[in-house]
């Protein structure tokens, strides 16, 4: 029907051969002059077939359009769509170049774009006559029986050559090969755009303070949804991401050097951020823009805030954890001041930061051995320095080495190993600069406590004011704090009352707390779908007393004969082996076929 409907409305002329010694006319226009054969006519053309052709030609959609719809299609319909595997960025430049090399070859073999118009001689009637019969025998489009009609030479080549045919054969291959190379250059951008959201993604993890292990699953887990090929490991300071590409068998390996903080409201958001594009609710662009809002945004809590909770925390730990008075308890509230004060001295300073813990504890044990005689040493000393103690730190150490995280577990486990080394020779160090600047006593002389401690009563309103304290100090926002305070008080409830009991050790006491804990978290995170890591922390700083590694120390480098001064770090790494029993026993119970929401981080 569209042959026969394309012929009634382009008739074409029909040629047939005669002899060539019939005498021709001449046919004469205002532009040249063409001898024609007297049998020649043309048949009649409708004034409107033109004019419908150029209406057709100027309502097609241009190609270029085309290429736009299609680079459209591909980057803004269903943004949310997880995106299909497309290879690396290596194997797409390697297309890219393919098809540029391709469409150079075909260049070469098609006739130019624009053609000169042949020129129109005058000539006899027998060159004017096979010179039409080889043009439309070259057409094969002249089919019609139609009587023939003399026309203009003018109208006959429109006819014949239609404007946009060359233009239309030699864009084709032009056209396709910008669609295939907008394709491409779409997918380079894409798998760039994954990559960098990956990237974005572990350093974020890593300034809110993430477990290492828990960090590398979550990159996993959201490479994975995402198709990206790549493996990672975090080490402290140092995240390294290699991103392969299987077509070319290459990988392209990164290191970013990353510092280390602890901000538990900032974790909350980049964890929800990280789920909500696993799951495909979130497209990658805007994505990255929350991940850098998440980067630029403020500290949780303003330095006045944290000022105060330094003080809050030094001077409730010292009645609640360390057997102080109430007088201890005033005094460790001076020291918590003084800590934290040089803090956030040393976050502005490098160089004091360096020298930042040793510091701290020659100042804090030097007045502490001075006022003695009315204070509790131990507990003042101690309690001035309880943020500074590496209980979170040590049991994230021995997680990562039980979850097989040989090379981080091992590299943190020593970090906090040290950092209680610094802190017990600085209390050592001040002990003995005060025991020569002074008349010298003794090391058991000053760890006795004159006054007696605080009634246990008052530990149910001392726990809450410490658990608020130090998750002001953590970074826990408001909403936040009301589930640490309740993991602490998990926590400090079965370990407390356990304690009691002069038949379980200190270890066995712990891990059943750390269970207990483990077990609160767990069904929070599975119960309301929300992340379990800040009641999870808001217990570990309580369970783990790293104070018991450091009073340890402080003999060890203050010169005394203590045969029990040697074992502080083996009872550290005992006291987090206890917590990692207990909390992976507590994910054993919780999750037995192992977690089905990797992103919620915990332990």
């Amino acid at each position: 029907m569209e042959k026969e409907q394309h012929e009634a409305t382009h008739p074409s002329p029909v040629f047939h051969d005669f002899p060539t010694a019939v005498n021709t006319p001449t046919s004469t226009t205002s532009d040249v002059t063409f001898n024609l054969d007297a049998t020649v006519s043309f048949p009649p053309v409708p004034r409107t077939t033109t004019v419908q052709w150029q209406e057709e030609k100027e309502t097609q959609q241009s190609h270029a359009e085309e290429a736009f719809d299609l680079v459209s299609t591909f980057t803004q319909g269903n943004s949310n769509s997880r995106p299909k595997k497309s290879g690396g960025v290596l194997s797409n430049l390697i297309r890219l170049g393919i098809a540029d090399r391709r469409l150079k070859a075909t260049q070469h073999q098609q006739p130019s774009k624009k053609k000169k118009r042949p020129p129109l001689y005058k000539s006899k009637s027998s060159l004017a006559s096979q010179s039409w019969n080889v043009l439309g025998a070259s057409q094969g489009i002249w089919s019609s029986s139609t009587p023939l009609q003399t026309r203009s030479a003018r109208t006959s080549l429109d006819l014949s050559e239609d404007p946009y045919t060359l233009a239309e054969q030699g864009s084709a291959n032009y056209v396709h090969h910008l669609q295939e190379r907008m394709q491409i250059t779409a997918d380079i951008a894409d798998i760039l755009q994954r990559q960098e959201f990956i990237i974005k993604l572990g350093k974020g993890l890593i300034r809110a303070g993430a477990p290492s292990h828990r960090i590398e699953a979550a990159l996993d887990h959201t490479s994975r949804r995402l198709d990206v090929d790549g493996s990672y490991m975090v080490l402290p300071g140092l995240m390294m991401l290699t991103f392969g590409d299987a077509e070319t068998h290459t990988s392209e390996t990164k290191l970013i050097k990353c510092a280390r903080g602890l901000d538990v409201a900032k974790l909350e958001r980049v964890n929800h951020i990280s789920h909500m594009v696993a799951r495909g609710k979130m497209a990658v662009p805007e994505a990255l823009d929350m991940l850098e809002e998440v980067r630029k945004s403020p500290p949780t809590w303003s330095t006045y805030w944290v000022l105060g909770a330094y003080v809050v925390s030094a001077a409730t730990v010292a009645s609640l954890f360390f057997g102080g008075s109430w007088t201890d308890f005033w005094v460790s509230g001076i020291f918590g001041l003084f800590v934290g004060l040089f803090t956030l001295v040393a976050e502005r300073f490098p160089m004091i930061a360096n020298v930042f813990e040793i510091f701290v504890s020659i100042c804090v044990a030097v007045i502490a051995r001075a006022l003695h005689q009315w204070i509790c040493f131990s507990a003042v000393s101690l309690s001035a320095v309880v943020i500074a103690l590496p209980g979170y730190s040590l049991t994230s150490a021995v997680m990562e080495l039980s979850a097989r995280n040989i090379v981080s577990g091992s590299i943190h486990l020593i970090y906090a190993v040290m950092y209680a080394l610094m802190l017990a020779f600085g209390l050592g160090y001040g002990s003995a600069v005060y025991d020569v600047a002074a008349h010298p006593t003794s090391t058991d002389e000053s760890m006795y406590c004159q006054s007696d401690p605080v009634n246990p009563f008052f530990y149910f309103l001392l726990l809450p004011i410490a658990s608020v304290s130090i998750s002001i100090i953590f970074g826990g926002s408001i909403r936040q704090i009301p589930v640490m305070l309740c993991g602490a008080s998990v926590a400090f409830t079965i370990y407390h009352f356990m304690s009691q009991v002069p038949s379980l050790n200190s270890e066995i006491v712990t891990s059943v707390a750390a269970f207990g804990l483990g077990m609160f978290g767990n069904l929070y995170s599975k119960i309301l779908k929300k992340m379990s890591f800040p009641i999870l922390i808001g217990g570990i700083i309580i369970l783990v007393p790293g104070s018991l590694g450091v009073r340890g120390a402080i003999n060890l480098f203050d010169g005394s004969e203590n045969d029990n001064s040697g074992i502080f770090a083996v009872n550290m790494v005992a006291i987090g082996l206890a917590v990692t029993l207990g909390l992976f026993m507590a994910n054993v119970v919780v999750y037995p076929n192992g977690k089905k929401r990797h992103v919620f981080l915990g332990f």
